[in-house]
């Protein structure tokens, strides 16, 4: 049977959640119908048998589940419906549940509605306490803080006692800091998107809103303070100390935010590196790696729990063009769990065979690529090339000329590849070829190719190859 939508949001879920969601359609506070019981067995079980779609055939599963009448299509997908509407119904209590204030927010609303006085003072408390544990500071954290204190203001507002001052002034300042946060936060999302796509975007009141940060105390508070100084790198590139305050401030309260608010902050901080790198401020790759090793001991960089292979890779060519070789060898081996199975060999295989290849381990760099082909292209590349450059270093000319062959017809063949980055592997084969049968001390020959070489904008490893051509002077 085809998949459906019910069966792809359990392939989602782990076992303790499959149970959770068990005991929730068998609860008859949210579900009388016997039949979606049965029907969600069928789909666990196909789930747990690790099956990509449904085993069983529509007049399997309308037997299955109890019906006695003649298989009606429009039924069962009502049932099919009904399923769904529960699980995302059980999605969203399980989002509930996880935070303690929605339950105080929503408990302090009903007292007032159904006037539940002897209810109050207790919840009040709770209330505070479940705030004061909340262990984030971001703008989510404030609007906690607005909607229970409202609801203290709702609860005081008919009982009137004289001289008594209500906390209104709180309620608005908790609502003010949520506000000015998060304006900040979408207006800097907009600036970066200008860099990748043309979409249009107007926020009102928003030099107001940077004014008033300015002007106030506001930019004290830490989740306003770091998306303000965002805001500053972002539109004043040039000035780097607002780089820095960023940095400054990263490091103190990057884990006041949920964790990917603060991976997207995190994220934005090291393109600013990236970009002032590419413009040619080679002191920014430093600042890039102080940042992602930031990134990784506050655990922020590991959405689910894993590690992304390219951010694995970034960090290991940061390292190596740092020359921090220790540094590379310790993250490879204390970090290589954290990536998914399926790709772990392959990424620890090629980073590693990339260090020795730092390192001018050419014999270690051989062994552990010579066997190797990639499923990725972007690995198969530069493992490729990695060898070509291994085979040059050690004088070994019938490999190389060999490998020269084979990449050349891998570039032809894989026509995925843009053109300009074949060309960079292309050119780079053309003039390791012209290398090879130039003349050590040939002066005139030395100086033609290295013009030829200087002269082509596209060539991959284009300063070893001068390196390599100024050996044969």
């Amino acid at each position: 049977m085809q998949n459906n939508k019910v069966f792809s949001i359990l392939q989602k879920f782990d076992t303790y959640e499959q149970n959770r969601l068990r005991k929730f359609v068998q609860s008859p506070y949210f579900n009388r119908n016997e039949r979606l019981e049965k029907l969600l067995e069928i789909l666990l079980k196909d789930v747990k048998s690790d099956h990509t779609t449904i085993s069983f055939n529509r007049n399997e599963i309308w037997r299955k589940i109890g019906h006695k009448s003649t298989y009606d299509d429009v039924k069962l997908r009502k049932d099919f419906s009904d399923l769904l509407r529960l699980t995302e119904k059980f999605i969203a209590q399980e989002h509930y549940e996880k935070n303690g204030l929605y339950e105080a927010e929503f408990l302090l609303s009903a007292i007032h509605e159904k006037k539940m006085s002897k209810l109050e003072a207790g919840t009040k408390k709770l209330a505070t306490r479940l705030l004061e544990r909340f262990p984030l500071r971001s703008s989510e954290y404030y609007l906690h803080a607005f909607k229970l204190d409202r609801s203290k203001f709702l609860m005081n507002h008919n009982i009137q006692v004289k001289g008594e001052k209500k906390n209104i002034e709180t309620v608005s300042k908790n609502l003010d800091i949520f506000y000015i946060c998060e304006k900040i936060r979408y207006y800097c999302y907009i600036i970066s998107s200008q860099r990748i796509t043309t979409h249009k975007y107007e926020l009102k009141m928003l030099k107001e809103v940077i004014q008033e940060v300015e002007d106030s105390e506001y930019k004290e508070i830490p989740a306003i303070a770091i998306y303000y100084q965002h805001y500053l790198t972002l539109i004043d590139v040039e000035n780097e100390a607002h780089y820095f305050k960023l940095k400054s401030l990263l490091d103190q309260y990057g884990l006041i935010f949920p964790k990917e608010e603060a991976y997207n902050l995190y994220t934005s901080t090291t393109n600013y590196c990236a970009r002032k790198v590419n413009s040619g401020q080679p002191k920014f790759l430093e600042e890039y790696f102080d940042i992602m090793v930031d990134f990784i001991e506050k655990e922020i960089i590991f959405l689910d729990d894993f590690l992304a292979p390219g951010i694995f890779d970034n960090m290991v060519t940061t390292g190596l063009r740092l020359e921090k070789f220790l540094w590379v060898e310790s993250f490879i081996k204390k970090y290589s769990d954290k990536l998914v199975t399926k790709y772990r060999e392959n990424v620890v295989t090629f980073n590693t065979a990339r260090l020795h290849w730092y390192r001018k381990d050419f014999d270690i760099v051989i062994r552990l690529l010579i066997e190797v082909e990639y499923d990725e292209i972007h690995y198969n590349l530069i493992s490729k090339t990695m060898l070509i450059t291994t085979y040059y270093d050690t004088n070994e000319i019938e490999p190389l000329f060999s490998l020269l062959g084979s990449f050349r017809t891998f570039l032809n063949r894989h026509k995925e590849i843009p053109q300009h980055r074949r060309d960079l592997y292309l050119n780079l084969i053309r003039f390791i070829k012209k290398m090879v049968n130039t003349l050590p001390n040939d002066k005139k020959a030395i100086e033609k190719l290295h013009k030829e070489i200087i002269e082509t904008k596209s060539i991959a490893n284009k300063d070893w190859l001068l390196e390599k051509l100024a050996e044969l002077s």
